[in-house]
């Protein structure tokens, strides 16, 4: 019984020495007051304080001399020969040494300044609803922790953390400011627990109409006798389309004739394009579709060499988005589409193009739609050809003229449906090819048919079954 008394004293007399030495080695940042004894002197004390933050502490013996390493991180203000103030003012790291009238010295500091990431954590807890997030301090940086369901919560806890530290320097780097050090400092570790895909699907319509009509006579008239013939031509500069309907009239006596030519055609031109691009990318990225080609075209030539410089230039259905998950069910929508055409027209030899486009950003729920519309263009033309004053005179000046008119609409429109989706079994999708059944010779002969069949498949439920079910036991 005396040796287990004499044993629990020495426990208590131990534990009682630990603590004393861990009371006055270091203080924490929730800590304003160290007093420090006469056998406190031979070791370097760390102490943490906030920023702007004060701490008070007691010498064992008066001061005459304070060495602070880095004056823009912490402060030393001796306001008594043995009372000490140490002020934060910066993040970072930084030593202080006290020495007496004699030079000896005193004592020595390690301070650390560090965020008040009490309020900082309070703050994000505030702000943050739809997950936890608590900010530490790691080796002069700022460590962002914990869950969230939308990118929208990481970077909005990332941004209130910058702004409370915004303007205060993280580090030594002379090269780059305030504002720059803190973004570089603050470690965003969260994790996004909520759906980040976002499948895009664009609907684009477009329809031309172009009608073109032409009537009159050509003016490129003949007047033959015997082996001699006379003409009266006219270029038909202002006529567009020279594919026209045709027929000739004339009149013939012996070896006399006279021709001349009758035009006359009405065309009505009906064209759709559709597209039906669907794409899926992750919150952040961007992701493109083209259904078209590029045609080569001349950037330049070296002069010496003679080596001719190829660039290309994509045409078609063009689609590029960059999704953005606010938070469930809410989605920032950047989409870029176009569509494209080589036109008839060139300039310097090389092609152009005729180009519809549209870029906008909008914020919409998952499987919300919107339209881009009112592309829409019309261009008339008229052109009137015929012999000079003749075709002035009345009624007489109808029969030697021609009159060609064209009229063209395009009106395009897009549609525009984002989804939140998930990663999917591969045994729940199917390919265009599935169904497909090509016809044999009978049907394709006397039924006119390619394939017997071609479409979905559906998904048959399974038989029911009959008879005695269960398990055989022995």
């Amino acid at each position: 019984m005396i040796a287990l008394a004499t044993f629990r004293s020495a426990l208590r007399v131990l534990a009682v020495v630990v603590i004393g030495l861990l009371a006055v080695g270091s203080a924490s940042a929730g800590s304003d007051y160290l007093r420090l004894g006469a056998g406190d002197m031979a070791q370097s004390r760390a102490v943490r304080l906030g920023i702007n933050k004060s701490m008070v502490i007691e010498l064992p013996r008066p001061a005459g001399d304070v060495l602070v390493s880095n004056p823009a991180i912490a402060d030393a203000v001796l306001r008594t020969s043995q009372r000490l103030y140490l002020i934060g003012v910066k993040l970072g790291q930084a030593n202080i040494f006290l020495f007496d009238n004699t030079g000896a010295q005193i004592a020595s500091f390690d301070v650390y300044v560090e965020a008040d990431l009490g309020a900082l954590n309070r703050l994000l807890s505030e702000a943050i609803t739809d997950g936890w997030v608590k900010a530490e301090a790691m080796n002069g940086n700022i460590v962002l922790r914990g869950e969230v369901a939308s990118a929208s919560s990481s970077s909005r806890a990332q941004e209130i953390t910058v702004g409370m530290l915004q303007g205060q320097s993280l580090g030594t780097n002379e090269g780059a400011t305030g504002d720059q050090t803190v973004e570089k400092k603050v470690v965003n570790l969260l994790t996004i627990t909520g759906v980040e895909q976002v499948s895009l699907k664009v609907t684009i319509a477009e329809v031309q109409r172009s009608v073109v009509k032409q009537l009159g006579i050509d003016t490129q008239a003949f007047l033959a006798k015997g082996n001699i013939a006379f003409g009266l031509a006219n270029s038909q500069t202002g006529s567009f389309d020279s594919q026209v309907g045709q027929a000739a009239l004339g009149w013939a006596n012996g070896d006399n004739s006279v021709t001349a030519t009758v035009k006359a055609l009405e065309e009505t031109n009906l064209i759709k394009t559709l597209a039906e691009p669907t794409l899926t990318a992750v919150s952040g990225e961007t992701a493109s579709f083209l259904a078209g080609g590029e045609f080569p075209f001349v950037t330049g030539i070296d002069q010496d060499t003679g080596i001719v410089t190829v660039d290309f230039k994509p045409f078609g259905v063009q689609l590029a988005f960059t999704p953005v998950v606010l938070s469930a069910g809410r989605i920032s929508l950047k989409v870029r589409t176009e569509v494209s055409e080589i036109d008839s027209v060139a300039a310097s030899g090389a092609p152009t193009l005729s180009s519809r486009r549209a870029e906008t950003t909008v914020e919409l729920p998952s499987g919300g739609a919107f339209v881009i519309g009112g592309l829409i263009q019309e261009s008339t033309r008229r052109a009137v050809s015929g012999l000079p004053v003749i075709q002035k005179i009345p009624v007489l000046g109808a029969l030697f003229s021609s009159k060609d008119f064209q009229r063209d609409e395009t009106e395009l429109v897009m549609i525009v449906t984002p989804y939140l989706v998930k990663p999917t079994s591969p045994s729940k999708l199917a390919r265009p090819s599935d169904g497909l059944v090509y016809a044999n010779d009978a049907e394709a002969i006397f039924l006119g048919q390619i394939n017997k069949i071609y479409g979905s498949v559906k998904n048959q439920r399974p038989a029911a079954y009959h008879g005695q079910l269960g398990f055989a036991f022995d």
